[in-house]
């Protein structure tokens, strides 16, 4: 973890840890029909960045709180596996 947080992004999403082909696969559908197609990793920085902002009591959400909302969105696209390891790589490179 410590490489991809050092070294250079390169937009292919499994560069992330913790995605791998199925997670990929996954990430690029649409079926929620909510255009969250992600494929790539600059894609998938967008969508976390996305689901920063408030609480429904108008609270600006801490950093538990908004990794927990991309983990559940993770899990809304069908990802199974590995989804506390994606959240970890942002969680430590963003704070």
């Amino acid at each position: 973890m410590t490489s991809w947080r050092e070294g250079e992004v390169t937009g292919n999403i499994q560069e992330v840890p913790g995605i791998g082909p199925k997670a990929r696969g996954l990430l690029a559908s649409d079926k929620d029909g909510e255009d969250s197609v992600v494929e790539t990793t600059w894609q998938l920085f967008g969508q976390y960045l996305k689901l920063k902002g408030f609480d429904g009591n108008g609270q600006y959400l801490g950093v538990k709180d908004h990794n927990n909302k991309f983990w559940y969105w993770l899990q809304s696209k069908g990802i199974t596996g590995h989804r506390s390891t994606i959240v970890k790589v942002r969680q430590v490179s963003w704070e």
